[in-house]
């Protein structure tokens, strides 16, 4: 519940120090790329709410860049049909 400081003095309460956030390392390995990650968090949960929706097209484009030919054909007519 969220107090107001005038509610705290009345109740004498006080506010306290957070507690200190515990991170690791983690390291991409597809990408290399290094993050502190807080401890208890999978590294893909990891982004704020909607960060991923903002760059589909691009992680979509990257993955299928990286498919054999034949089958980049097969996803893009895919995407194209969804509205992607």
């Amino acid at each position: 519940m969220q107090l107001d400081e005038n509610t705290l003095d009345e109740l004498g309460m006080k506010l306290s120090e957070p507690p200190q956030e515990e991170t690791y390392i983690y390291i991409n390995k597809r990408t290399g790329k290094v993050k502190r990650i807080p401890k208890g968090v999978d590294p893909s949960f990891n982004y704020p709410p909607g960060g991923h929706l903002a760059n589909l097209q691009k992680m979509l484009a990257d993955k299928i860049n990286r498919l054999p030919d034949d089958l980049k054909a097969v996803a893009n007519e895919q995407i194209k049909k969804s509205g992607i």
